[in-house]
């Protein structure tokens, strides 16, 4: 079985960078929340903006400990400043994080988690009030034709942004006999890939055939139930909520 891990996304620029820069450089943002689905890119996208700022892990039941253990005095000591990776696996560090914010105006803590409701949970115990939230869906189409490079509005992300130049844009989109141009003709092939694919970050890695992809969403799809819905839920048959899961997979973007 292909493992979830076995492939390195590849690197596309995200729209949601900036936004997390300037959040985070706020009064408001000293503690900001990013989550988002398993695998949507949170690590590399904040790896990306902040690459000064040390990643502490959650996953491993030792560093779990580790950071448990320490004081508010020890993490305004020794992390002024920190992203903590999976933080909702360690449910009991949020009292100390509450701790430190109250006491120390200075820190300034991102933290990342997959499973949204854990983390909420602790969130809104003891940080309510105290922090910013940002989420991270998977790669929309400008992102999915970008690399390194600044990432470039669709047309019709520029006719909400310039709503005065809405006509020209849509008669030029509109126009029988215009000539595509090369990031158009690219643009309708990467639609047609993320109809087939969406926009996990995995999928788009060097290397990847459509056999890969196919075992990768499928492992991903085992993952998911087996570990997230099945931990959370504490279920004992998943069997109907995966005949659900297929049914609403069907109606995606019909009425129901």
């Amino acid at each position: 079985m292909l493992s979830v891990f076995t492939y390195f996304p590849a690197m596309r620029r995200r729209y949601l960078e900036e936004r997390i820069k300037t959040l985070f450089a706020s009064p408001r943002g000293r503690f900001t929340v990013l989550t988002g689905a398993r695998q949507v890119g949170k690590t590399t996208l904040v790896q990306s903006a902040f690459p000064q700022i040390p990643l502490l892990r959650f996953d491993a039941l030792a560093e779990r400990s580790a950071y448990g253990a320490m004081t508010p005095a020890d993490w305004i000591a020794r992390f002024p400043t920190a992203i903590l990776d999976e933080v909702q696996k360690a449910p009991a560090i949020f009292e100390t994080l509450k701790s430190c914010y109250d006491q120390n105006p200075s820190l300034r803590y991102l933290l990342l988690g997959s499973s949204q409701v854990l983390l909420m949970q602790g969130v809104r115990e003891t940080l309510a009030g105290r922090i910013a939230m940002l989420k991270l869906h998977s790669l929309t189409l400008p992102e999915l034709m970008t690399r390194e490079t600044s990432i470039n509005n669709s047309p019709f992300q520029e006719i909400l942004l310039h709503p005065e130049a809405g006509c020209e844009i849509l008669q030029s989109l509109l126009d029988p006999v215009r000539v595509l141009t090369q990031r158009e003709a690219e643009a309708r092939r990467w639609f047609e890939y993320s109809l087939k694919w969406g926009g996990m970050p995995v999928l788009i890695a060097e290397g990847m055939t459509d056999s890969d992809r196919m075992e990768w969403l499928m492992d991903y799809q085992e993952l998911y139930l087996q570990r997230d819905l099945g931990d959370l839920a504490r279920l004992s048959d998943l069997e109907p909520f995966a005949r659900a899961q297929k049914i609403a997979a069907l109606r995606t973007a019909e009425p129901i």
